[in-house]
């Protein structure tokens, strides 16, 4: 497994350990309340990174050169 899919994976496990559910409705329920994003600011900073990286976008673009 990738580093980075350890990350996203813990990050959704995260949020299914705080609502209590795998359902989405139930998740999407559950923030009428408050946003998830507010108490799990810094696994959405996570999150987001991951994402980044993952489509090897900018500064995680990794330059490929052709071996000679």
């Amino acid at each position: 497994m990738i580093s980075y899919e350890l990350v996203l994976s813990s990050a959704i496990l995260i949020i299914i350990l705080v609502t209590g559910t795998l359902n989405l409705t139930s998740i999407i329920e559950f923030q009428e309340s408050i946003w998830l994003i507010v108490p799990l600011l810094p696994v959405f900073i996570f999150f987001f990174l991951s994402i980044l990286a993952e489509t090897s976008r900018t500064p995680f673009d990794l330059q490929e050169a052709k071996n000679k």
